[in-house]
């Protein structure tokens, strides 16, 4: 897998986990979860 490949990966399975949360409605853990993927994001 490239690094591209798995960016890209990396970035569909955050947007999914972010609209799972949002269908249940908790957006403070939305919010939290965002913030932690934008750090992991960067490792």
């Amino acid at each position: 897998m490239t690094i591209e490949n798995a960016k890209a990966l990396q970035e569909q399975l955050a947007n999914e986990a972010i609209a799972q949360l949002r269908k249940s409605r908790n957006n403070e853990l939305v919010d939290d979860c965002i913030q932690i993927i934008a750090v992991v994001g960067k490792a």
